[in-house]
């Protein structure tokens, strides 16, 4: 899974973990429009691209697979942000069904 880290300068005690739709990448235009958004209103943003997408590694995608790559991404991102912090889990498209089952499995 390749991924974007992106951290304002002065950034909220809040992260967006973006899940994008079927198609495209993490860096579709409109995508990094709304990253630019995000990030000057202070939010740290995690996008990613699952397996099989843009130039994270090659798969067979299934559904499986994309929540596996959601849930490994939620996973890294509560090992590094802080306790307080809160974790927005921001889906467009098939991404949206994508974060409520990788959330709603969640340990």
């Amino acid at each position: 899974i390749l991924t974007w880290w992106m951290t304002p300068q002065n950034y909220r005690p809040h992260c967006v973990l973006y899940l994008h739709g079927i198609s495209n990448t993490r860096a579709y235009a409109h995508r990094v429009g709304l990253y630019t958004v995000l990030l000057g209103l202070g939010y740290r943003v995690l996008a990613i691209d699952y397996r099989g997408f843009g130039d994270s590694s090659e798969v067979d995608i299934c559904e499986e697979t994309v929540v596996q790559d959601s849930r490994t991404a939620i996973e890294w991102l509560r090992n590094k942000l802080d306790e307080d912090d809160k974790l927005i889990v921001w889906g467009h498209s098939l991404g949206a069904a994508i974060a409520c089952r990788a959330v709603a499995e969640e340990d």
